[in-house]
């Protein structure tokens, strides 16, 4: 056998080695497991970015087994579920040379795809409905959290992280939401770091526009607009399923205008000339009195959907000045 064709090998087991090394450290070291565990999708995809998409998946499929023995077989397939979807799918879009947006696009739709198919094989396989399944997710959060008060002591960024932490009730009306507000999350955390370490592997990923140039299509407008009277109307329909289905579709519609609405607030900011830096710390404090405030928030949802529709930046058309 030549050094070409068990270069793939060699490199692909390597890679699962090192990708379960950095799963345990983010799911049993406080702090640096954070930082950590933000970039253990990354040797699935450089497998994927190497070999195809079948050395990567096989890499992956060894980490989880690798995995098994330490922190259980559910555990494990959850873990291996957002890490190996996601490099995979990252590691595939990259590989095809796609664009800054597709590739976010496609790493956070394997992960979503992933996470539901992880979910149905676990009721299918094992019984586990979505509530037990729910129950042991959060007894696993609670297991992480108290771990984390042993080593650390009593710490108030602890405590307001437990007070953050949803009820079982509302993960599971909210459901849809979360798993797409997630998958996107995860993936644009990934895409940022991917693509500053890519470029010391010998490859390379454009970034995505500017923050205060970004802006959603006006579809995600206009469904904000039909959700918004939707659940004003709520109290006069009798329809249970499509009502979860409007607050899912305006919770993810909500979260995109508000981020709208800092991107408008960022970009004015720095038309005036505001440094970068304070542009930064107050984009975080904008956050911050978003979260503490429901009228405020509701302002800056009503004030995203409005920008997707006119474009007051006029970042996809020019400007047409006076008729």
């Amino acid at each position: 056998m030549n050094t070409h064709s068990t270069r793939p090998l060699v490199e692909s087991a390597l890679l699962a080695a090192l990708g379960a090394v950095m799963i345990l450290i983010a799911w049993y070291v406080p702090v640096i497991g954070v930082v950590v565990g933000l970039v253990s999708p990354l040797p699935a995809a450089v497998a994927v970015i190497r070999h195809g998409i079948r050395w990567g998946l096989m890499s992956s499929i060894v980490t989880m087994l690798v995995l098994v023995p330490m922190v259980g077989l559910t555990v494990a397939i959850a873990l291996w579920v957002v890490n190996g979807a996601m490099g995979i799918s990252f590691g595939y879009a990259v590989r095809r040379n796609l664009s800054a947006s597709m590739v976010l696009l496609t790493a956070a739709g394997g992960s979503l795809v992933a996470t539901i198919a992880e979910f149905a094989s676990a009721y299918f396989l094992m019984g586990l409905t979505l509530d037990k399944q729910l129950d042991e997710v959060i007894t696993a959060w609670n297991q992480a959290l108290e771990m984390n008060r042993k080593l650390l002591g009593p710490n108030p960024v602890l405590d307001q992280f437990a007070s953050l932490m949803p009820t079982k009730e509302l993960m599971l009306r909210a459901m849809p939401a979360i798993l797409i507000l997630t998958a996107f999350v995860l993936a644009y955390i990934n895409f940022e770091l991917f693509r500053r370490i890519l470029p010391r592997l010998g490859y390379t990923l454009l970034g995505l526009p500017p923050f205060s140039e970004w802006i959603f299509p006006e579809a995600v407008g206009h469904a904000g607009i039909l959700g918004f009277i939707a659940l004003e109307l709520q109290a006069y329909y009798n329809a249970p399923l499509l009502a979860r289905a409007v607050e899912n579709v305006y919770m993810v519609v909500s979260i995109l205008c508000v981020v709208e609405a800092l991107a408008f607030l960022a970009f004015y900011l720095l038309r005036y000339g505001i440094p970068r830096f304070m542009v930064g710390a107050l984009m975080f404090l904008a956050v911050s009195i978003l979260f503490g405030s429901g009228p405020l928030a509701l302002l800056a949802t009503l004030f995203g959907m409005i920008d997707m529709l006119f474009d007051f930046r006029h970042i996809r058309f020019e400007p047409v000045g006076e008729i």
